[in-house]
């Protein structure tokens, strides 16, 4: 699933072609700097699935978590990710929401 994040992206082109007639180039720069910042980037980032080997090592790793319904913390993540190398391709953060949903998902399992 690809998504764009892009912020005032139309604002930035309509303010830098008034901005071509202008005679100071110094606001054309600043406009252009003042939008190139990472937050106006458009970003194109695709959600990558879970496979069964990720699962199975996310269990092998983190076991306690899942068994107390805790959510893991940012060193025990990335400890994990560091001894499993089909853990490579994921950030601390995805491990820990992938943690913290899969207990949710079991504690409304026992209600």
């Amino acid at each position: 699933m690809l998504t764009s994040l892009y912020m005032d992206d139309l604002m930035m082109e309509h303010c830098v072609k008034e901005c071509e007639d202008c005679e100071d180039a110094i606001i054309r720069v600043l406009l252009e700097a003042m939008f190139d910042c990472e937050r106006y980037v458009k970003i194109n980032s695709t959600a990558l699935p879970w496979t069964t080997e990720d699962i199975k090592a996310v269990e092998r790793r983190l076991h306690k978590f899942l068994q107390l319904l805790k959510t893991a913390g940012k060193k025990d993540c990335e400890e994990a990710t560091s001894k499993e190398k089909v853990l490579n391709n994921r950030s601390w953060e995805k491990i820990q929401h992938y943690i913290r949903n899969r207990n949710i998902k079991l504690s409304s399992a026992f209600k």
